[in-house]
């Protein structure tokens, strides 16, 4: 771990910030304008039912232009979240803070506006997400896993010093609550509407039109407060889900496994029940960042007699070849990996444990090529040079090319030295 004293710099193939805090303000924002401008009809109408004085005509249209204005703010606001434009830079880590140098600028973030971090793997490519305070988010891409968790330790968000913290979903399911809720909400305003509009004048029908619409604007808030994907914490005790309907925490000596879904992330409880936490929405990277943290911690919490055991899925157990193939790639799949509660850094530690047996090895590296052969090839290429079994290393130069061979295992055994 790194202290804060010590000075990190690494270079940065593209670097943005993505205004996601500024745009959900600014939403927020114009919901509270658009209900404000629509309630403030309504008394107006009771108020003034035949002419509306000039000045406060003119404060109402301001509002009016002022709720369009913010409108179109949050629509510029999320698009620049999509197109924000990326460029090569440096990040330095410092006692300071974070240093973005990027087109002869340089900016400074303040240690205490990092509020959590995560790295993403996407599309091969190494991305570091820091997000500030007021939910912005900072995005580098490095060159390596290893810088990636550097700028997260150097920057005091590493998952042994910081709770991650991850609002779900995204503008555009936010987008389609809102415009969903709009239906409902607008028939049962128009049934209460109805219902008022008969014990009240003709005059006031105007006040009842601006009602309506304020109704049905309050209600997208509401639908977003109940519906919208919740936000995660997870630290070195658990997970924690707020957001809506859902408040809950779960401790990870109460997790058995985390496995993804299509739209969720499914954990099992050592008592076999399940909890789910919705991620409609989220970017598929995101939500793998988010499942191999909670692995991660999960396994951090099994003694090692049950990882030990857990490792037993990489073995072959007499089965053919094929089989036994077919098994190791679906290791890293969502079901049977998440389910076995293995994580990369497991089965990396295996491929790197000398001492762990070859047949294993092989398999964890067979298994981690499926998922990133690239990597994996680098990383096989520092162990075998450290090995002195020559089948050994022909075998998991193989496995890094994502090949089995009856022939390298063979060899392996009958060069081995068995001890009584």
């Amino acid at each position: 771990m790194r202290s804060e004293t010590d000075v990190l710099r690494v270079p940065s193939r593209a670097i943005r910030e993505r205004p996601q805090g500024t745009a959900r303000l600014l939403g927020r924002a114009s919901l509270g304008a658009l209900v404000t401008t629509c309630v403030s009809g309504v008394v107006l109408s009771s108020v003034f039912p035949a002419v509306t004085p000039t000045g406060v005509s003119l404060a109402f249209g301001l509002l009016m232009l002022g709720t369009l204005a913010l409108t179109a703010l949050t629509a510029l606001a999320q698009v620049w979240c999509w197109v924000a434009p990326a460029r090569r830079g440096w990040i330095t880590v410092d006692s300071v803070g974070v240093h973005v140098a990027r087109g002869g600028r340089v900016r400074t973030i303040p240690r205490e506006r990092v509020r959590s971090g995560w790295t993403v793997n996407d599309d091969g490519q190494n991305r570091v997400e820091l997000r500030l305070r007021g939910d912005n988010v900072l995005s580098t891409t490095v060159e390596s896993e290893a810088e990636a968790d550097a700028v997260l330790d150097a920057a005091g968000v590493a998952p042994e010093r910081r709770a991650l913290t991850l609002p779900l979903g995204g503008p555009l399911v936010n987008v389609g609550i809102a415009l969903a809720s709009i239906v409902p909400t607008s028939c049962a305003s128009a049934m209460l509407v109805s219902t008022l509009s008969r014990f009240l004048p003709p005059s006031a029908s105007a006040a009842m039109g601006f009602l309506l619409f304020a109704l049905v604007a309050a209600g997208m808030p509401l639908a977003l407060r109940l519906f919208a994907p919740p936000s995660v914490q997870v630290g070195r005790d658990g997970v924690s889900v707020h957001g809506g309907l859902r408040q809950w925490f779960v401790s990870f000596s109460d997790l058995q496994s985390a496995r993804a879904t299509t739209a969720a992330i499914s954990l099992t409880l050592r008592d076999e029940r399940t909890l789910s936490i919705p991620t409609f929405g989220t970017r598929a990277a995101l939500r793998d960042a988010l499942l191999e943290r909670i692995v991660a911690g999960i396994s951090q919490r099994d003694p090692s007699t049950d990882l030990s055991a857990r490792l037993a899925v990489l073995d072959r157990n007499s089965r053919s070849l094929e089989a036994w193939a077919e098994a190791l790639r679906a290791v890293l799949s969502d079901d049977d990996y998440r389910h076995a509660g293995l994580s990369r850094d497991e089965l990396r530690a295996v491929l790197d444990d000398p001492d762990a047996p070859p047949e294993r090895r092989i398999a964890a590296t067979f298994a981690l090529a499926h998922s990133d052969k690239d990597r994996t090839v680098e990383r096989v290429r520092v162990v075998v040079a450290a090995t002195a079994h020559a089948p050994v290393r022909v075998a998991l130069e193989r496995a890094a090319e994502g090949t089995l061979d009856e022939a390298s295992l063979t060899a392996i055994t009958e060069e081995r030295v068995r001890v009584a």
